[in-house]
């Protein structure tokens, strides 16, 4: 990503005889903290030099191909073509190394007509892009894109024909404390549209509709082969406070009471202004979106997660959409992701859609009606294109090579958290591993890192939407919920938490008894024989398959007793026979003062409103193996009300939005209702296409 006080590029250049005193020039400079790395001598013919530039680096060159040295005091300004960057260090030394110039081996060969030679050069980042653009669109004569970005000197362009025009003659000659300008340059686009939109799940399907239906040109792109992300494994609720179909189907619709709830659970962990955002938003959607027939919700009674509070909802402020034959999506069904059950397992695909199925099914075919809307799978970003400190454009990577789109109005992402890059869940600590992750493997946190390349700030980055994981025959930990019976012991055969707590609650739970030390994984779930040893879980989020592929993993352990129990998982036996005893007591009397399990509306939602409380008496026993599961991460890049990404200033970056678990999260460290990952998403998919409707709007005005 190239732009002014940012971070890096590199690129490798194969000089020939003329450029070695460049090259001694650039080795003699390293001197000046530049991380200029030579790889081998310079030498007569091929010679092989790294520059890399923290900030900005600068090379410039004029219309002969002749090298430059301002650091000499060459002129440099007048009839150049330049790419500006300087490293960090090099403000600091001043005129001393200047703004370190390159004559490009395949820069040269552009300007006298040609293009660079196949495998004759390398790089990195937005310049490869531009250079290449140049080269090539020099030699085909097609009409060129006229771009900016942040360099020094006057304002220096280039006509259709290549030609450099309005050259400057000042020669900037200290770099520190001088003034930027813009220096207009040239980029091809292989593509345009008003917004892109990188991503397909709920957020990015609600950017990209929201964005079309108001008249702008809109290409979505997807990285993996099907539509939907995360959102088409989901169940596919919604959290709305105060929405229409809660009115009309008599559910809890007190936005006041919705709102107080919101932000005791969150607390001040994100802006207030964020918060409400999205709690003011989620109606008007649900609105907005059912003025479309393709559009059709129902009222879904899903308590709030944290009902001990006053101000939550026993019945929740929560929707879904309603299902949707699968014979109407025709020829996108086979665009559309499947269930995990079907995806995972072979489960036969479904003739009736539902939960997050039939969301995207809903948008693909709201989407399949508008003509200036174009969705295209197997298309991954790659970087940003930042010109001006504006986000203008992607670089994406397609089957058929590399491609520039040129956004106008900005570039939405909403691709997704960063659960499927093992690398970047150890850099920022998040918990669990990638074995855990439930959601598609395109999640792999590209869209974040490349928001972060364009200066966005980032939040919340050791977080995730957790639940207790049901460890898996092979080798993944699967999202759990629903358990009606049993309960957890650590590696100590004691209990540690409520089992029938909110998923992501349970998560937090298993998080802090292990950086307590207390817990090692797998853990297990121990229960008896009252259901002939079927597991106490009604939604183990994919079918459990046969249980003898558990028992041959050792996942799954049976014994007459508690004691041979605890043998065979491998925890004190008389700690284990203690715990199920004091636990069957608390089950006799129908409470829990250990866990308090059964005392919110959600821990009995399994049971028909009765305690989760059974005794474990029946024999034989049974201990099914558990570890972390997660919906995600929940870190990304910080946003505004309005959707836009921020930087480190707090400053909003324009052109530039984000949605989904690739923002960070409206609702910080917690999971309030069932629904708000999908809900947040769609509403910040929503608000920021709305303003860059805006920035039409406001272009057309002037």
């Amino acid at each position: 990503m190239l732009d002014q006080g940012r971070d890096i590029a590199m690129i490798d250049v194969k000089a020939g005889k003329r450029e070695r005193p460049l090259l001694e020039w650039l080795y003699r400079k390293r001197r000046h903290g530049c991380k200029l790395i030579e790889q081998g001598e310079p030498t007569v013919g091929n010679a092989l030099i790294n520059f890399y530039g923290e900030g900005e680096l600068r090379f410039e060159m004029d219309v002969e191909g002749r090298a430059a040295d301002p650091g000499r005091g060459d002129d440099v300004v007048h009839r150049r073509l330049g790419i500006g960057l300087i490293c960090e260090n090099c403000r600091r030394c001043g005129n001393d190394l200047g703004a370190v110039a390159l004559s490009l081996f395949f820069l040269l060969r552009a300007a006298a007509g040609g293009a660079p030679a196949p495998g004759r050069w390398a790089g990195g980042g937005l310049l490869t892009h531009m250079v290449v653009s140049m080269a090539t669109t020099r030699r085909s004569g097609k009409p060129m894109q006229k771009s900016s970005i942040y360099g020094f000197g006057d304002t220096t362009s280039m006509d259709k024909s290549g030609r450099l025009v309005n050259a400057a003659s000042d020669r900037p000659n200290d770099i520190r404390g001088r003034k930027r300008a813009e220096q207009e340059m040239v980029m091809s686009w292989d593509d345009e549209c008003d917004v892109l939109v990188v991503g397909s799940g709920a957020g990015g399907m609600t950017g990209a509709y929201t964005a079309a239906r108001e008249g702008l040109s809109v290409i979505l792109i997807e990285s993996t082969d099907r539509f939907g992300g995360t959102s088409a494994y989901s169940g596919g609720g919604m959290w709305f406070p105060g929405n229409a179909v809660l009115r009309r189907e008599g559910g809890d619709h007190d936005m006041n009471a919705a709102r107080a709830y919101y932000h005791d659970v969150v607390g001040d962990r994100t802006p207030r202004a964020l918060q409400d955002a999205y709690l003011d938003a989620g109606a008007r959607l649900i609105d907005y979106l059912e003025q479309d027939q393709a559009f059709a919700f129902f009222a879904y009674p899903w308590p709030d997660y944290f009902g001990s509070l006053p101000t939550a909802s026993v019945t929740g402020r929560h929707i879904m959409p309603a299902p949707l034959l699968a014979t109407d999506l025709g020829e996108l069904r086979d665009r559309l992701r499947p269930t995990l059950g079907e995806e995972r397992e072979g489960v036969p695909l479904a003739d009736e859609l539902s939960s997050g199925q039939a969301l995207i099914g809903r948008f693909l075919l709201a989407l399949s009606k508008a003509t200036n809307a174009d969705l295209r799978l197997g298309v991954a970003l790659t970087d940003l294109v930042l010109m001006g400190g504006r986000v203008e454009g992607a670089v994406v990577r397609t089957a058929g090579g590399t491609q520039r789109i040129r956004a106008r109005q900005g570039v939405l992402i909403a691709a997704g958290g960063f659960e499927h890059d093992a690398d970047m869940r150890a850099r920022f600590g998040v918990p669990g591993s990638v074995e855990g992750a439930m959601s598609p493997p395109g999640n792999d946190g590209s869209g974040i890192k490349a928001g972060m390349a364009a200066g966005g700030d980032v939040d919340l980055m050791d977080q995730a939407w957790w639940s207790p994981g049901l460890m898996r025959p092979n080798g993944r930990a699967t999202f759990t919920l629903g358990f009606d019976g049993g309960l957890f012991v650590d590696q100590q055969g004691q209990r540690f938490m409520n089992e029938s707590v909110s998923y992501d609650r349970g998560g937090r739970a298993i998080i802090a008894r292990m950086d307590e030390g207390r817990l090692t994984l797998p853990f297990w779930l121990v229960y008896d024989n009252r259901d002939d040893g079927a597991p106490p879980i009604q939604y183990p989020n994919q079918p459990f398959g046969d249980l003898e592929q558990y028992r041959r993993a050792g996942l799954l352990r049976t014994a007459p007793t508690l004691a041979e129990l605890a043998t065979a998982i491998e925890v004190p036996a008389q700690t284990l026979q203690k715990t199920i005893e004091r636990f069957n007591g608390f089950a006799a009397k129908g409470e829990d003062p250990d866990f308090r399990r059964g005392e919110e509306p959600y821990d009995r939602m399994f049971t028909g409103g009765r305690p989760p409380l059974d005794s474990i008496s029946r024999p034989p026993f049974h201990a099914l193996a558990f570890g972390l599961s997660d919906l995600g991460t929940k870190g990304g890049l910080k946003t505004d009300p309005q959707a836009r990404v921020l930087d480190k200033n707090g400053s909003a970056i324009p052109g530039l939005y984000a949605t989904g678990n690739s923002m960070a999260a409206v609702s910080g460290t917690t999971y309030p209702g069932g629904g708000n990952p999908i809900g947040s998403s769609m509403v910040f998919g929503h608000l920021a296409a709305l303003d860059m409707t805006m920035g039409v709007v406001a272009c057309s005005r002037k």
